[in-house]
């Protein structure tokens, strides 16, 4: 793993490279029209390692190539129940895909939590959404 690492709030959270774990399960997410992307716009996208997840357990997630332009600066937002809101930063890889890992605190709050990533340079704005239960 590479990367800064900031607690933020209940979520740790660590910055990964192009080349961080694959990952393969897609859940729940959309995009905003991307023309980086390729056809059909939707193909900008999040996914994520697994569809729900427990407290104390690590979000992982990364995007699809060219989501953002490249070694861009992209805006992490993380909201949930009661509130919550949390922001970080990271950068893109060399071809635009982003990834993170989100580790969730032993006392996280079950529900819905919602991700929007928004690339600093470009605009591009990408929501997602993981469940705790």
């Amino acid at each position: 793993m590479t990367g800064p690492r900031r607690l933020i709030g209940a979520l740790a959270i660590a910055a990964l490279g192009a080349s961080g774990a694959a990952l393969v399960a897609p859940v729940s997410a959309s995009a905003a029209p991307a023309l980086r992307c390729g056809y059909p716009p939707a193909a900008c996208t999040i996914l994520f390692n697994q569809g729900s997840y427990q407290p104390g357990q690590t979000v992982r997630f990364h995007t699809t190539v060219g989501s953002f332009a490249r070694n861009e600066a992209v805006g992490v937002t993380v909201t949930g129940p009661k509130g919550y809101v949390r922001h970080t930063s990271g950068r893109s890889g060399p071809h635009g895909g982003f990834s993170l890992n989100l580790k969730l605190a032993d006392n996280f709050k079950p529900g819905t939590y919602g991700l929007g990533l928004t690339g600093h340079r470009d605009g591009h704005h990408l929501t997602g959404s993981f469940k705790v239960s």
